[in-house]
């Protein structure tokens, strides 16, 4: 599987909330449909909180959407949403409400691209994660 140029393996070791980002660039990582890793947990964790925050406004020639989740619950962090919601710089997509997102060590938080190839854009992913009990 593809990663982004800035993917990361993430360790969290205490209870308090720390934030990671991981940024999705169409000049580095492409746009092509498909799964992108953003990030590996290198331990168990749960994500308390997630966002994508646009950068530059993504584009497609047809109606591209993106989900933020892992392998067999693509949608489970960021629910399926229309390139139309990312397309202005300073939009935000919030995570599914009430996230309580477990990740076992080396479960791996995908970027999915859907329905049409983007052509352009920069967001801006941000979790919200601290170690499982």
């Amino acid at each position: 599987m593809a990663a982004v140029a800035a993917h990361k393996a993430i360790a969290v070791w205490g209870p308090q909330d720390e934030v990671i980002e991981i940024v999705y660039d169409f000049a580095k990582d492409g746009g092509a449909t498909g799964a992108l890793d953003l990030f590996t947990a290198s331990k168990d964790m749960v994500i308390t909180k997630a966002y994508a925050i646009t950068e530059t406004g993504v584009t497609s020639d047809g109606s591209a959407t993106i989900e933020v989740g892992k392998s067999g619950d693509t949608a489970g962090i960021i629910a399926q949403s229309a390139k139309t919601t990312v397309d202005t710089a300073g939009e935000c997509l919030k995570g599914v409400a009430n996230l309580a997102y477990a990740l076992a060590e080396d479960d791996v938080v995908i970027l999915t691209i859907a329905t049409a190839a983007l052509t352009a854009g920069k967001v801006r992913f941000r979790f919200h994660v601290a170690a499982q009990a």
